[in-house]
């Protein structure tokens, strides 16, 4: 079972890479999860998008919370890079979230084991999850420096100051957002907040990763072009 699904992330992984074939395939399964507005098109008015574990989830609840016109018209969630082209191409609002590759991808691989999305048999497995979500983060990276893209808020700096993404977007869009209202809420989903179970999945693979021989490279690579998306960001302090 593992393995058909790391087959499926992988071809998932390449369509995406040929930005106009992700994109379509993209809007054929959000059409068919009746989510279309969270893919890019023409109407869409405003872009949230990041790797997985970034924040997304809160800088679209708050922007939400405070602007009800804007529901089912952000395009979020997707985690690929042509998000990134498309949102530039049709010169939609957007903010990236970034957030420290190994906190970000350590995290999502432990919530997809422990939401049982991904059932996984022995350490083998945990180091080929790991590192399929190293690679699809170092996808997103690639694109975002390419097109020298700087409405980037990283996650570390939202946490402490949430408001950052509504004022991002009225900044450098001329956009006039309201931002009273908190994204926080006690029914989010399980994998808003952090847990326990989770917490001992991530330890779990601190230790995959000091045994692995593959790992530490693709990390290495995965941080270096963190640290020049970071310095290319425009400065929001």
């Amino acid at each position: 079972m593992f393995r058909i699904y790391l087959i499926k992330r992988k071809l998932a992984q390449k369509i995406s890479k040929i930005l106009w074939a992700g994109h379509v395939l993209s809007r054929i399964k959000a059409f068919l999860n009746s989510s279309q507005h969270r893919v890019v098109k023409h109407n869409t008015k405003i872009v949230l998008e990041g790797p997985p574990r970034c924040g997304n989830s809160s800088a679209l609840r708050l922007v939400i919370r405070n602007n009800k016109y804007y529901l089912n018209k952000i395009a979020t969630h997707i985690h690929r890079p042509f998000q990134i082209y498309y949102g530039i191409k049709f010169g939609i609002p957007m903010v990236i979230m970034l957030r420290n590759p190994s906190m970000s991808c350590v995290s999502h691989a432990s919530l997809l084991i422990q939401l049982k999305q991904v059932k996984i048999s022995n350490n083998k497995q945990k180091e080929q999850l790991l590192f399929q979500c190293f690679s699809e983060y170092i996808d997103f990276l690639n694109l975002l420096i390419k097109y020298n893209f700087k409405n980037i808020l990283i996650f570390e700096d939202y946490i402490k100051r949430p408001n950052l993404v509504i004022e991002l977007l009225n900044s450098n869009y001329n956009l006039e957002l309201d931002s009273n209202r908190s994204s926080h809420s006690t029914k989010e989903s399980i994998h808003v907040y952090p847990s326990q179970e989770r917490d001992e999945i991530k330890n779990q693979f601190e230790f995959i990763i000091q045994d692995s021989k593959k790992l530490p490279k693709i990390i290495e690579e995965a941080q270096r072009l963190y640290k020049i998306a970071c310095k290319n960001k425009r400065s929001y302090y």
